[in-house]
């Protein structure tokens, strides 16, 4: 509930045209999901199935999916439709979703909504009896919405790597074959970064958490820095690394070598947009921390207590000071 102000201002920010009623749509959207809109699961598959056969225009600024809050994701049908992904999965999720029970945040959300926009009567009259809107004639006009509610929970890796490469695919395409992009990738320590860049087509990818620091800073930016800007294209780089398994820091550092490299470069890991480095990005893209964030953790220290503990104790206190500093959800480009 903290950050809703935050996707909400994102929203305003991604689309302009929209109307009092378009975010009470969204505001009714995260608190109570899809489930009014539930009959039966065929009639919902076949709902599903003609919608998509009539969209005809994919819009390439769209995403595979956007958050509207920590709860929920519109999975948006022509890029769904793009890569032609399985109806009968999606309309399952969407069921799925549909069984969630609303948390009553609804005169919370509310009153941020006022604070973005002011007061109104339609607000007013939302507040007594919330029910369900549609999307405003000149919203329809401008963004043509055809999507589905998901809950943000059962996307898994897979969905948000696609949604990533999709991305980048389209943004390459804008980017001179001279030029190196760099765009950092934020996100909470086991938020799933490093599994979403492994396979990733459109981008070279350099980690954060080889340029760790043996200082109170938390990564050595300036020899990130240095290597970042004598990068060259379409050439194989290589730069020092620090081992963080080396027992010894005399024998800590090692050199690495990056395939042919891309035009793109992203840059993840924790403290990757540090302010100490953010000038060198581009943009910023962010993976929105999941519920089962201990669990990975968990598995991540393989049994290693002290490790964890170090994790609970100290590192993670710390990312969340970081954290709070920046508002990478309102800012990032796309959120996974």
């Amino acid at each position: 509930m903290t950050n809703f102000s935050s996707f909400l201002q994102r929203n305003i920010k991604k689309y302009p045209h929209s109307t009092t009623s378009d975010y009470l749509k969204l505001i009714y959207q995260s608190e109570f999901g899809p489930g009014h809109l539930i009959k039966s699961k065929s009639s919902s598959l076949n709902y599903l199935i003609e919608e998509i056969e009539s969209i005809k225009v994919i819009n390439d600024n769209n995403v595979l999916y956007e958050y509207i809050s920590n709860d929920f994701i519109r999975v948006n049908l022509d890029i769904y439709k793009k890569y032609n992904l399985d109806l009968c999965k999606l309309n399952t999720l969407f069921q799925e979703t549909s069984m969630l029970i609303h948390k009553d945040n609804l005169s919370k959300k509310l009153d941020i909504l006022e604070s973005c926009i002011g007061p109104s009567e339609d607000i007013t009259a939302f507040r007594s009896t919330p029910v369900q809107m549609h999307h405003s004639e000149i919203y329809k006009k401008y963004y043509d919405p055809h999507y589905r509610l998901i809950s943000s929970n059962l996307i898994d890796s897979n969905f948000k790597s696609l949604l990533l490469d999709d991305y980048l695919s389209n943004l390459s395409k804008k980017i001179p074959n001279n030029k190196i992009y760099f765009i950092a990738l934020e996100g909470r320590c086991c938020s799933g970064k490093t599994t979403i860049t492994k396979n990733i087509k459109n981008a070279s990818v350099i980690h954060a958490d080889d340029f760790f620091s043996n200082t109170s800073e938390p990564l050595d930016f300036n020899r990130l820095k240095n290597v970042l800007l004598n990068l060259e294209p379409n050439k194989i780089n290589t730069y020092e690394i620090f081992d963080c398994m080396s027992k010894n820091i005399n024998d800590a550092y090692s050199f690495k070598k990056t395939d042919i490299l891309k035009k793109i470069v992203i840059v993840e890991g924790v403290y990757s947009y540090h302010e100490a480095i953010r000038d060198i990005y581009d943009e910023v893209i962010y993976i929105n921390s999941s519920d089962n964030q201990l669990q990975r953790l968990l598995n991540r220290c393989n049994g290693n207590s002290d490790l964890y503990n170090k994790f609970i104790n100290i590192w993670i206190p710390r990312e969340e000071l970081y954290f709070n500093s920046f508002d990478f959800i309102k800012n990032a480009s796309i959120i996974i």
